[in-house]
């Protein structure tokens, strides 16, 4: 299964009323990778939180196919 590569945020210009934009509150952002009945929470630095975040890693073992990115 291929991997991909987090995208990376950029400054822009306000475009007018009908622009959309995601406003980026504290926290984190995690890739979802899971082979088989493992499950790893990646950051875009490559640290598995997976043992930090068990709730989130139960979660997604079952809501996710058996082999898969998110």
């Amino acid at each position: 299964m291929p991997k991909f590569e987090f995208c990376l945020p950029t400054l822009g210009k306000n475009a007018g009323p009908e622009w959309l934009h995601e406003i980026k509150y504290e926290g984190y952002r995690l890739r979802v990778e899971r082979d088989g009945d493992r499950v790893r929470l990646i950051a875009r630095v490559g640290y598995d939180w997976s043992t930090t975040f068990t709730g989130s890693a139960r979660c997604s073992r079952s809501a996710i196919s058996s082999s898969a990115y998110a």
